[in-house]
């Protein structure tokens, strides 16, 4: 707990370092190229240092008790902050573009030679105020600043509703041909909360209905932060798996430890809903043996004791049974590789969720960050997630539910 607690802690930290550095830039500029906001420069730096204090006082008020709807300020907040990120480096990078290409400074005229005294001159005309900062300089800036901003508008209006359905054929070497063709709908990353309600959820069953897929998969973060969304998030779960031939299975993410764990298990328990921890159940068990699904718990829970196991994962699993590993973090597949699983579903990177700088951000992070990868034999498929987490929007990276339909290879 105090790990994961130091770990938010310095998040938090980082997150508003970086914020107040981009809004001081800001701050600067408008000083020197937007007169109105200069006039009323305490107003406006009140303003900014709001900004500043609200983006995560949204999760503050709500951790307090008040309504979730108080989330949006934290979302609203954090979307202004990713603008700024593109638009302010945007904004002096063009000023010392415009600036280079200015012509030079004419060189001092050569000091004329001596000459006779000559009569006292009239006392010189005072300098010249300088000039005005012009109208095109501030509507560039506000270009810049729209331009960032308008499409994380977007993505929270549009992108992040716009669920793409991908259909992915993985061959799975061991799988009788009996069950060649047997498809699994991978759900993941739902988040479930202030953000995302019945309606989103009835919609994304609506998309997976005609599917008619076999067995449906949760591969974690069913619900964002709070427990008392766990029967909405259970009941849509539950009907899921009434649309599927062999029902639905869950795993634990990174999330369901933000809820509360113990209290995410009990859900499950009293809802008579499949989460595998560290376990693996055999399904179609009479169509040539059947197939093989494991569920670890998230890489997050390592920290508290728990994490995944592999050990207990495969006790009394035939070696060379076909095998599929439900894992929320991608990084955990080089270990479903070396032990024999030919498929491992996962989510918790979104696909970036914001582009430019997302994606980038989690490749680097964890190197496989969404679709197809490969080790040997072994397939791992990243999935981008149906929710959010973090601002309320989706750039450049749709959501998605993936059809698995596996090949007997």
């Amino acid at each position: 707990m105090m790990r994961s607690g130091l770990v938010g802690l310095l998040m938090a930290v980082f997150a508003v370092a970086v914020g107040s550095l981009c809004h001081w830039l800001l701050y600067r500029w408008c000083m020197r190229r937007v007169p109105l906001l200069a006039r009323h420069r305490r107003w406006l730096a009140a303003a900014m240092v709001t900004v500043i204090v609200l983006t995560p006082g949204g999760r503050w008020l709500v951790n307090a008790g008040l309504d979730d709807g108080w989330m949006w300020l934290e979302g609203a907040g954090q979307m202004w902050g990713m603008s700024l990120l593109v638009s302010v480096p945007a904004i002096y990078a063009w000023e010392a573009i415009v600036a280079r290409r200015s012509p030079p400074r004419a060189p001092d005229p050569d000091p004329a030679p001596p000459e006779a005294p000559a009569p006292p001159e009239a006392p010189a005309a005072p300098p010249e105020a300088p000039a005005a900062p012009s109208r095109r300089e501030a509507l560039v800036g506000g270009v810049f600043v729209g331009a960032s901003f308008a499409p994380l508008v977007w993505g929270s209006a549009r992108t992040r509703f716009d669920v793409e359905i991908v259909e992915v054929p993985v061959v799975l070497r061991g799988l009788p041909r009996v069950l060649d063709g047997f498809s699994i709908v991978q759900v993941s990353d739902i988040h479930i909360g202030a953000y995302l309600g019945d309606r989103e959820l009835r919609r994304g069953e609506d998309l997976i209905a005609p599917l008619k897929p076999d067995l449906v998969a949760m591969t974690g973060d069913l619900v964002h932060l709070r427990p008392s969304y766990l029967p909405l998030g259970l009941d849509w779960v539950r009907r899921l798996g009434e649309r599927a031939r062999f029902g639905a299975i869950s795993i634990l993410g990174n999330h369901e430890y933000y809820t509360g764990r113990p209290d995410v298990i009990d859900a499950f328990d009293r809802a008579g809903l499949p989460l595998l921890i560290n376990a693996s159940r055999t399904i179609a068990r009479g169509d040539g043996g059947g197939l093989v699904i494991s569920g670890v718990d998230d890489v997050w829970g390592q920290s508290k004791g728990f994490g995944p196991d592999l050990r207990p994962t495969l006790e009394g699993v035939p070696p060379h049974a076909p095998k599929i590993l439900l894992c929320h973090q991608p990084q955990f597949h080089p270990y479903a590789a070396a032990n024999g699983f030919g498929l491992q579903l996962s989510g918790h990177t979104h696909g970036g969720q914001i582009a430019p700088y997302g994606p980038v951000v989690a490749r680097a992070m964890f190197g496989a960050y969404k679709g197809r990868y490969r080790i040997g034999d072994s397939t791992l498929y990243v999935n981008r997630g149906f929710g959010t987490s973090g601002p309320p929007s989706r750039v450049a990276v749709r959501p998605e539910i993936t059809r698995i339909v596996l090949v007997a290879g």
